[in-house]
This record gives C-alpha cells, sequence and structure tokens, in this order.
C-alpha cells in the first residue's frame, strides 16, 4: 500500500494503540530458512549490514547443525585426531591450519567472552540466567563449534574456513548474534544505509525474535528488579496490564527507521506492537477497533513479502479476527431473540461497502450480509456453514490469485 493509505491506516487505529491486550505467546511460527551461501570476496562490502544473511546466522542453529553434519561425515574420513589438530594450530602438525584460520579461532577466543559478558551486564542477570535465552545459547553452541577440539577438523575441510574474508564475516555475524534488540536498531542508524526489501526482512525477522525471546524469558522469570525492568524498557518492553510485557518501540527509534528500512517495516512492527488480538475465543479490542485492524490486515497482507517469518502469523490473527467479528464471541454473541444485533449489521455492511475490500472478504462477507438482508437478518446459510478453515482457504486461494474467479 502507498504512504497515504499505510498513513490512513494508521491514523484509523490509533484509538486503541496504547490499550494492552492479553493473550498466550504465539511465537513459534517459523518458515523455511534459506540454505547456507558461498561469498565471493570481491562482492564484499563493509559498510553495509547484510540483514539476510545475518538472519540465518541469528534465528536460528540452521548452521551449526548443517556443520555438525559435516564434520560427523569428516570424522569418517580418516581427519586427524583431536590431539593432532591442536598441535596443528601450534604449527607443529603435518597439515597446518592456514593462518586466517588460526587467526580466526584465537580473535574469536580473545573476544567472545568479552562481547557475551557486555550484553549479561545490560540485562543484570546471572550467569546461569543470561545462558538460558535462546539466541544466546544459539551463540555459544556455534562459538564451541569452532573452538574446540570437536570442530577444529572443519578448517581443514571447508573452504571458506581458511579464507580471510569469509572468516571476517563469520566472525562479524557471531557477534552480532549476541546483540540485544536495541543494539540493532543502533546499528541500523549509524550506517545510515538505505536497506533493501530483503534486508528488511531480514533485519525484522531477527530483531522481532530477539524481541519475542526476552520477553518470554521475564514473563516466565518471576522477580524482576528494578535494574532488569529498566534494561527491558531500553529493548522497548514494558510492563503490561494484562501482558508480563508489551513491546512498543519509541516514537524517536520508528521516524529514524522509517528513512531506512523498507516501508514493509511499518506494517510488520505495527502489528507486533499490537498483538495478540484474541484471547481464549475472545476479541481482546472493541468490535470497532478489531475491525480496522482486520482492513489494515485485509489491504497489507496481500502485498506483504514472504520474506518475513511473522508472515503465515498475520494470516492466522487475521484468520481469528475475521471468525470472532464474523461469528461473535461468547461474551459478545451475533443474535439477540432470533435477530442479528444491530451493531454487527451495521459493521458486516460497512466491512462489505469498504472500497478497498478484497476479494476474500467479497467471497466470504458478502454471501452472508445478502442472505441477512433477505430475511431481515434473521438467517443464512452461508453464516451457518462458515469455520475457520474457509478463512484460511481463503487467504491460501488469494495468495495464488485464484479467489477472483470465485468472486461474482
Amino acid at each position: 500500500m502507498d504512504d497515504k493509505k499505510l498513513e490512513d491506516r494508521l491514523a484509523l487505529l490509533k484509538s486503541s494503540y496504547d490499550r494492552l491486550p492479553s493473550t498466550i505467546d504465539t511465537d513459534d511460527i517459523l518458515k523455511k530458512i534459506d540454505k547456507d551461501k558461498s561469498y565471493e570476496p570481491t562482492q564484499v562490502k563493509r559498510n553495509k549490514i547484510n540483514w539476510q544473511r545475518f538472519a540465518v546466522w541469528g534465528i536460528s542453529a540452521a548452521a551449526i547443525l548443517v556443520f555438525g553434519i559435516i564434520g560427523a561425515s569428516f570424522q569418517e574420513e580418516n581427519t586427524p585426531t583431536n590431539a593432532n589438530q591442536l598441535a596443528d594450530i601450534d604449527g607443529e602438525g603435518n597439515v597446518p591450519l592456514a593462518d586466517a584460520s588460526i587467526e580466526f579461532i584465537e580473535r574469536l577466543k580473545n573476544n567472545y567472552e568479552k562481547e557475551r559478558e557486555k550484553r549479561r551486564e545490560m540485562l543484570h542477570l546471572t550467569e546461569e540466567e543470561f545462558s538460558k535465552i535462546p539466541f544466546v545459547r544459539s551463540a555459544d553452541s556455534t562459538y564451541k563449534l569452532y573452538t574446540t577440539e570437536t570442530g577444529l577438523s572443519l578448517f581443514n575441510k571447508v573452504s571458506s574456513l581458511s579464507n580471510e574474508n569469509s572468516l571476517n564475516l563469520i566472525y562479524d555475524d557471531l557477534i552480532r548474534s549476541l546483540y540485544l534488540p536495541s543494539e540493532m536498531i543502533q546499528e541500523i542508524k549509524d550506517k545510515g544505509v538505505m536497506l533493501s526489501e530483503e534486508e528488511t526482512a531480514g533485519f525484522f525477522n531477527v530483531y522481532s525474535s530477539r524481541l519475542k525471546e526476552l520477553r518470554t524469558y521475564f514473563g516466565e522469570k518471576g522477580h524482576i528488579s528494578e535494574k532488569q525492568l529498566e534494561a527491558l524498557k531500553r529493548e522497548n518492553l514494558y510492563p503490561g496490564s494484562l501482558l508480563n510485557f508489551q513491546y512498543k518501540m519509541k516514537e524517536e527509534q520508528l521516524a529514524d527507521l522509517k528513512n531506512l528500512l523498507a516501508p514493509s517495516f511499518i506494517g510488520y512492527n505495527y502489528i507486533f506492537e499490537k498483538e495478540p488480538f484474541t484471547y481464549a475465543g475472545e476479541l481482546t479490542y472493541s468490535l470497532e477497533d478489531s475491525v480496522a485492524t482486520l482492513m489494515y490486515l485485509d489491504e497489507f497482507l496481500p502485498s506483504s513479502s514472504d520474506l518475513y517469518t511473522d508472515k503465515n502469523l498475520l494470516k492466522l490473527y487475521y484468520t481469528e479476527i475475521f471468525y470472532a467479528v464474523v461469528k461473535g464471541t461468547s461474551d459478545s454473541p451475533v443474535f439477540d431473540k432470533g435477530v442479528v444485533k444491530k451493531e454487527y449489521q451495521d459493521i458486516w455492511s460497512d466491512i462489505v461497502n469498504e472500497s478497498n475490500s478484497s476479494n476474500i472478504i467479497q467471497f466470504l462477507l458478502n454471501p452472508i450480509v445478502n442472505e441477512f438482508e433477505s430475511n431481515g437478518w434473521t438467517q443464512s446459510e452461508s453464516w451457518d456453514d462458515l469455520d475457520p478453515g474457509d478463512i484460511d482457504d481463503a487467504l491460501h486461494l488469494e495468495g495464488n490469485g485464484d479467489l477472483e474467479q470465485f468472486v461474482e
């Protein structure tokens, strides 16, 4: 959507911007991760962050698994023993490691623990507590892979692990995998380089994942000290009335990032701030505010990049809101004495008459409204038959461009 439409949508939702909803965390929806890529030295640009590459290192331990499998297979090919590998590092073995590999290992050993300790102190956690945060565990596993005996055989078998430029990229990405979300924002601002759609998605995938891990960890922690609360506020996490912690980006940060990231960032960040939208089948916002969010998603989703790991999560939100708005909830039923309540009559009519309504709304809701209007808002077979699976199917068809043929 263009900037004007985006601003109109955000303005429409502003009335509920500061309200804090409640629900369980739905952070486990992930997409497949790009397979490992080689990096040609001539293509390396040191003044620009490749967040798409970083996303592979930052979000999961996929690289660790890949290298672990490679390492296991190498051990079956008469790989030098661990003792010999250590001797190689000292220059005493028959097959010495490349100078770049030795320097890389020593650089990691000298700096990783210092960088790690810096972030632990920023969050005011004990070593035991800090080690439980998922992205920290992932970084620790990668560090151990490159610096312990069991991983040393990789350096004689993987060509990129003897190339200075490739090793510099690996080192930078490993240190970045320890960054707190606030540091990620600061790095984007310091670089001052406009990111592409792909790089923006890579940044947000890592950024939101780190925030969700921090929110989940501290939400389950129990007692939170005042210093820890202040640290979380620096990460844009605030105590909520219903959730343990609610995410909300500072206005000045948002203003800066709008000029450095692709426009899709605004939509994803806004939904991240507002989530969740339902809890135990009930809407967490008013009917009017929920419909405003539904219409925002209705226009935003078709143009949203598949590079975002949260796109499927947004589709889930769309389904949940749509179903609750059309079928009602236990606390807010659709019918009163056998007739659809006036508030539902009006809001459904407004939705289908919205000029930018998608094929999904026209396909699912238009027949319902027409059938109800034909008999005094008392009965609709389409309403009776509607279930969440129908909404999911419509989203799938719309995404493939196949739904238009079914819309009259």
